[in-house]
């Protein structure tokens, strides 16, 4: 059994619903596209998902200032603690880049 398993979900209010995915650690897997990067980045956040942004390699993401916003949400277990993660962005880009690509597995 997986040490940890979650549903992650991303929301734009007034559009198409709810993407959402699971993710499993130790070892990755559940229907998230980037299972293994999304692990590493929660594994050096300590699985923190509040702290994934400054998590984020050398690279800075740039993104535009367009208001179109996006809520993210978590829910499971982490190495035993339970998880709850709920927080609202301007846009994806800011939410991608603030969360370590945790949250990106939506369709484009």
């Amino acid at each position: 059994m997986p040490d940890a398993v979650m549903r992650l979900s991303v929301t734009v209010p007034d559009e198409r619903g709810v993407d959402s995915t699971t993710l499993h650690c130790r070892p990755a897997g559940g229907s998230h596209p980037r299972a293994d990067e999304a692990c590493a980045a929660l594994e050096n956040s300590g699985g923190e998902f509040r702290t994934l942004g400054e998590q984020r390699s050398q690279q800075t993401t740039m993104c535009t200032m367009q208001y179109a916003p996006v809520r993210l949400r978590a829910s499971g277990m982490w190495h035993g603690t339970p998880v709850s993660y709920n927080e609202t962005f301007s846009n994806a880009c800011v939410a991608h880049s603030e969360t370590g690509g945790v949250f990106d597995f939506e369709p484009r």
